[in-house]
């Protein structure tokens, strides 16, 4: 996972756990520009962010769709300071995002508060009290579950207003239900699991049958409903990428090789996929700080090495552009560690792109199911930027900039 650096220094800093969603984030910095009311927003047919099949278990597997948001009109504009500590949306209007619920440094930054927009970011809520997240999943629009201390589930079935625990069922499922999200967590202090959660009936269970190796607690990629997710295997120890096109089903899991001339650490790897979900490129680590190889992955046959390129500390967020052009960021020696270069993959190999309008030192660039592009920038600026093709980006209207 992105942000070791951060989740570390939480593990020396506090004795509760790592925020997978603070530190896949909050360790970089950027530069700050003020936002404008100029975001150009195109919504496409959505593109289901969960596996749709049926499964016989004791999760309720029918759903009719997230039920419309309640009227805002008489909560007042979120009263939010700090940086942004993570963005999620639903599509180019229904976004989410988290800030300190402490901004002083009084509690730990697992405890947040919420703040949601239905309408691109032209005017905010606060969602509910502060909350306590290791990590969150956006499932749709209104749906979200969220991964406390000790692998404590809650869902809200209402965008963040309200919350209710969520209990485990009696047995495990098939696959993950029509509805629901995949989630890798460790509930029961053990090695991480692919659980499904059913946010409407708020239970959840371990998935039947689970991906080879040892997996990385955190987010499960979903894309338009294939499962994605990183591990390790083996002895020597590999990193591995595993994927299920039937809900957690079953699993294809390719195991990474080694570079011509070179050896991976035994890391995770950082995952990015195509919107159809069928192909993804893996970025990978060396031995040495100064390396990552990005391969592409797809259910049949080996990974297939790209390229391997030279960097300095970092460097491993990528994702694939509109027009499937997979894009790899890299630090490059001699210039601040938090701000990056990017590369465009081409047929002769990764060359240097300038990604319009977005700064240098940004979070991962992650995909919404409509395919708009979203990102966050820190220090200054901390402004949410969007993006219809991933190559120009625009400013969203942030709360309190």
């Amino acid at each position: 996972m992105t942000g070791l650096r951060e989740m570390f220094d939480e593990v020396a800093e506090a004795p509760s756990p790592p925020s997978y969603l603070v530190a896949d984030d909050v360790y970089t910095a950027g530069r700050r520009r003020r936002t404008r009311n100029g975001i150009v927003k195109s919504v496409v047919a959505a593109v289901a962010l969960v596996a749709a099949v049926g499964v016989g278990s004791a999760i309720t597997t029918t759903r009719d769709g997230a039920a419309p948001a309640p009227a805002d009109s008489t909560v007042p504009a979120p009263d939010v300071s700090g940086p942004v500590q993570w963005v999620g949306a639903a599509d180019a209007e229904h976004i989410y995002a988290a800030y300190p619920a402490c901004p002083d440094g009084s509690c730990n930054k697992t405890w947040v508060r919420l703040v949601a927009s239905d309408d691109g970011g032209d005017t905010w809520q606060a969602r509910g009290p502060k909350i306590e997240i290791v990590d969150l999943v956006l499932v749709d629009r209104q749906t979200l579950v969220v991964v406390g201390p000790k692998a404590a589930l809650t869902v809200s079935v209402d965008g963040g207003r309200t919350w209710s625990a969520a209990t485990r069922a009696p047995k495990a499922l098939d696959a993950v239900p029509a509805g629901g999200a995949a989630i890798c967590a460790t509930p029961d202090e053990g090695a991480c699991q692919v659980y499904a959660v059913d946010p409407k009936s708020k239970m959840y269970a371990p998935l039947s049958m689970q991906p080879d190796g040892t997996l990385l607690a955190g987010p499960v990629g979903n894309t338009a409903g294939v499962l994605w997710i990183a591990g390790t295997t083996g002895k020597p120890c590999r990193p591995t990428v595993s994927m299920s096109a039937d809900g957690g089903h079953t699993w294809a899991t390719r195991g990474i090789p080694d570079p011509p001339g070179g050896a991976l650490r035994c890391d995770p790897v950082r995952i990015s996929t195509t919107a159809d979900g069928r192909t993804a490129y893996a970025v990978t680590r060396g031995t040495g700080a100064a390396s990552r190889s990005a391969y592409r992955v797809q259910a049949s046959g080996a990974p297939e090495l790209l390229a391997t390129i030279d960097t300095v500390n970092g460097g491993d967020g990528s994702f694939v552009a509109a027009d499937g052009t997979h894009m790899l960021s890299q630090n490059v020696s001699g210039e601040p560690l938090d701000e990056v270069r990017w590369l465009a993959a081409g047929a002769d190999g990764y060359r240097p792109i300038t990604l319009d309008g977005l700064p240098g030192a940004v979070s991962p660039v992650r995909r919404a199911a409509d395919g708009w592009f979203y990102t966050h920038s820190y220090g200054p600026d901390r402004s949410i930027y969007g993006s219809t093709d991933g190559r120009h980006w625009s400013p969203v209207p942030t709360p309190g900039r």
